[in-house]
């Protein structure tokens, strides 16, 4: 098939596209902000926690149901990373920081697409390596026909 200049329609073309292909759009005026910056400035809500809005309904859902007194020392999407033997970390969703340990916690939903098996394999080698009495492993599911909240604690 052959294309003719009349077939292409070059305003409909996103700016990453112009900014990858100079040769076709000429030179870009700068590179952006890098999307994740964008959407966190964004959708940053004045007075609420840091990366409250980066949460999805299941782990939203998870941190409404915490007490004030446990939110109050809850860290979202913490920026600590498990490093895991083998290669590669694990980012749990929530700590809870408590006087006498850390409560590490996964929170699953129904989603079982693309990458929820690496969640779960990350959380499993993360709990096997790095649990201990101080630091403490727990996946929380929410089980949309009781409505209940099922927390499996590693060992």
């Amino acid at each position: 098939m052959t294309y003719t200049k009349l077939d292409f329609d070059a305003s409909r073309v996103s700016d990453d596209i112009r900014r990858l292909n100079p040769a076709v759009f000429g030179q870009a005026k700068g590179k952006p902000a890098p999307r994740c910056a964008q959407v966190q400035v964004q959708m940053q809500e004045p007075g609420q926690p840091p990366r409250l809005s980066l949460l999805n309904r299941t782990e939203r859902r998870f941190y409404d149901s915490l007490s004030p007194d446990e939110r109050a020392r809850t860290v979202i999407l913490p920026t600590r990373h498990f490093p895991l033997a083998g290669g590669g970390t694990y980012t749990p969703d929530f700590m809870v920081y408590a006087n006498e340990a850390i409560f590490v916690y996964e929170i699953k939903g129904g989603y079982k697409g693309p990458g929820a098996e690496q969640g779960h394999e990350r959380y499993a080698r993360a709990a096997a390596q790095w649990s201990s009495n101080i630091v403490r492993f727990s996946k929380c599911t929410w089980d949309r026909k009781s409505g209940i909240w099922r927390e499996e604690k590693w060992r």
